[in-house]
């Protein structure tokens, strides 16, 4: 027993000191990126599979309920999903990885589960939910600029659709992160420039400001005066305020609010692989069907051959 009757003890050197938080978030980190890696092995491992089952729905016109229960199986598509998600980690690169077993691009790969998975239950899964926003708030603007088409017609296609039978929250949030992901590829911007949701602009912007803030402080100790009780009213809680409580990157709307789910009135051009969205004013609509909206004249001419069949429908079914 130690003389101080502490008999727990018995080592003699200190052992080093570690930041549990750090350790732990690095755990984390670890932990994600090798169910991300594991979740694309197993999907090139069993893609055929998947794939003939979604030509089997395709083939018998299968229905969302008979879709959803093949879904959300053991061992089905959507916990695939949820294992693939790479939720509150940054990966980098995804085109600069590895490959999986040396021959599959990473970013291909993903993108190829995230479409399979529309494909196969085109409603609201949380694990799809996840996937999508990781993209809108994470993915490096390298990685989108890289969509191919076929991915960008999906995320067209999630931020017009309007009935979500599975789960009506998760398919609210979900056209809100389909037209994030679209409003970044088209300008090249980050999560929060790109973003209608109040609390994030506002989040972004006390950051921007707290860095200019301690570059002030800096140079006013070196100068030797007290920026604090020169410039009281630097943070600028006015300007914060009136960004979370504003409707963000989109024209005024009625409906627009930064604290609704459907806060997110912004249209896409409809334009086959244009991805521009409405900032400051809307957009001009078809003239035939007062439906499509597009960014340019030269867009609405170069997608009239695809267009002009719906949307003489349209003007027959409302008798014009």
């Amino acid at each position: 027993m130690n003389e101080g009757g502490d008999s727990s003890f018995s080592g003699s050197e200190e052992e080093p000191w570690v930041d549990s938080e750090e350790e732990e978030h690095l755990e984390f980190v670890r932990t994600r990126v090798k169910d991300f890696t594991g979740a694309l092995r197993t999907f090139v491992t069993r893609r055929k599979e998947f794939e003939e089952a979604s030509l089997a729905f395709d083939m018998l016109a299968a229905d969302l309920r008979m879709r959803g229960n093949w879904f959300c199986q053991d061992n089905g598509y959507e916990g695939l999903l949820i294992k693939l998600a790479p939720v509150g980690t940054p990966m980098g690169s995804l085109h600069q990885m590895p490959k999986i077993g040396g021959q599959h691009n990473v970013l291909e790969t993903f993108l190829d589960v995230v479409k399979l998975g529309w494909r196969l239950w085109p409603d609201a899964s949380t694990g799809m939910l996840m996937n999508l926003e990781w993209i809108a708030e994470q993915m490096e603007n390298s990685d989108i600029a890289l969509f191919d088409p076929d991915t960008i017609r999906m995320l067209k296609e999630m931020s017009l659709q309007k009935t979500w039978p599975n789960n009506p929250m998760c398919g609210g949030m979900t056209p809100q992160a389909a037209k994030t992901i679209l409003s970044r590829h088209s300008q090249g911007t980050g999560f929060s420039a790109a973003s209608t949701n109040g609390l994030v602009r506002a989040m972004a912007m006390c950051d921007e400001m707290g860095k200019r803030k301690m570059e002030k402080i800096q140079t006013a100790a070196r100068g030797g005066r007290s920026l604090e009780l020169e410039e009281p009213d630097f943070f600028g809680m006015e300007q914060i305020l009136a960004e979370m409580r504003g409707p963000g990157p989109q024209p005024p709307r009625k409906k627009a609010s930064a604290f609704s789910i459907n806060g997110d009135r912004r249209k896409v051009c409809t334009a086959e692989c244009c991805t521009r969205m409405e900032v400051d004013t809307m957009f001009d609509v078809c003239s035939g069907c007062s439906k499509a909206p597009y960014c340019s004249k030269e867009c609405q001419v170069r997608d009239w051959k695809r267009h002009k069949g719906w949307c003489k429908q349209h003007r027959k079914k409302q008798g014009k």
